[in-house]
């Protein structure tokens, strides 16, 4: 469970997300039944979401499983789905993230368009 005391700035995006506002210490009873029925709750949820995301990648359509690990897809991860091999280069790689210039590192959200191809103008 994570705290946020501050919504100045921008908060996580948040993935199985169960969210509550109040004062809570968990020192009180009623406080400390109030966080257990939040986890539960919670726990219940979660278990119902499809944690998949629907990218696009190339034209094609690609449902992303939720990852093991509950971590969220970057951009490098797209590349699992793509018959591009960059220990293998055919030019210069070009990397588009909803029509923009992409990185590595970017986040992947529903219904992104993902472009991964080589260059070959630049051979």
């Amino acid at each position: 469970m994570k705290v946020h005391r501050e919504l100045a700035g921008s908060l996580p995006e948040f993935h199985k997300a169960v969210i509550t506002i109040g004062t809570f210490d968990g020192v009180h009873l009623g406080h400390r039944q109030i966080l257990a029925q939040l986890k539960e709750e919670a726990a219940r949820t979660i278990d119902e979401f499809d944690c998949s995301i629907n990218v696009t990648i190339n034209d094609k359509h690609v449902k992303l499983p939720e990852k093991e690990d509950n971590t969220p897809y970057i951009f490098v991860d797209m590349l699992n789905y793509t018959d591009i091999d960059p220990s293998n280069p055919r030019g210069n790689i070009v990397l588009l993230h909803n029509g923009n210039e992409a990185s590595y590192l970017n986040l992947i959200s529903e219904n992104d368009i993902i472009i991964i191809k080589w260059d070959y103008a630049l051979i």
